[in-house]
């Protein structure tokens, strides 16, 4: 391949098998406290802009690995606008880490930012596991969800799934249409009727 195969998007140069993705940001916050949730939206919003999509709160309640954050966590996605390259995800994971320090002399909220595309939601990680792949910069990624199903590693337990995957399959339909498949999404940053 020659430079002049190479696209751009952004002012950057972009490798034409790069893949163009949606920019989503998982998020766990402590269960009942909007000023977390409020704190890390603005910082959110200072780093990407605003948010094009805020998924419900699911209880998070799957693992016990974030109690430094709270005993009870919910978790939500935002999607932004606009596509950006797949290899930016370490980038975006590194920008995150520095986001969550910001909230507090301990850590308030777990942000792992991701892509989404019409066939897998990958998200950044800074730990390795067997599951997980080697991206740069001391950031992994693993494939969370892949063709209208959870990974079995990360959602091993059905009930799970029967909650994310609604929000997931949501965001994909509307990654491949510009359409959202159900009401599992609210618009422009608005948390639907279901609060903190």
């Amino acid at each position: 391949m020659t430079d002049k195969q190479c696209g751009k998007i952004e002012g950057k140069d972009r490798h034409p098998r790069d893949p163009l993705v949606k920019k989503i940001v998982a998020l766990l916050v402590p269960r009942g406290d909007i000023d977390i949730f409020s704190n890390a939206k603005k910082l959110l919003l200072e780093a990407w802009g605003e948010p094009e999509r805020i998924s419900p709160f699911i209880p998070f309640t799957w693992t016990n690995y974030y109690e430094d954050i709270a005993p009870e966590l919910d978790r939500c996605f935002f999607s932004y606008p606009g596509l950006f390259n797949m290899s930016d995800l370490p980038d975006w994971k590194r920008l995150t880490c520095g986001l969550e320090k910001a909230t507090g002399t301990t850590r308030r909220v777990n942000l792992d930012p991701g892509t989404i595309d019409g066939a897998r939601l990958l998200l950044a990680s800074t730990k390795g596991q067997a599951h997980r792949i080697y991206l740069r910069d001391g950031i992994f990624a693993e494939v969370t969800f892949a063709e209208g199903r959870a990974n079995g590693k990360a959602f091993s337990i059905p009930s799970r799934i029967s909650k994310v995957e609604p929000i997931l399959n949501g965001l994909k339909q509307y990654v491949k249409t510009g359409k959202e498949k159900s009401t599992a999404l609210t618009n422009r940053g608005h948390i639907n009727d279901r609060t903190l």
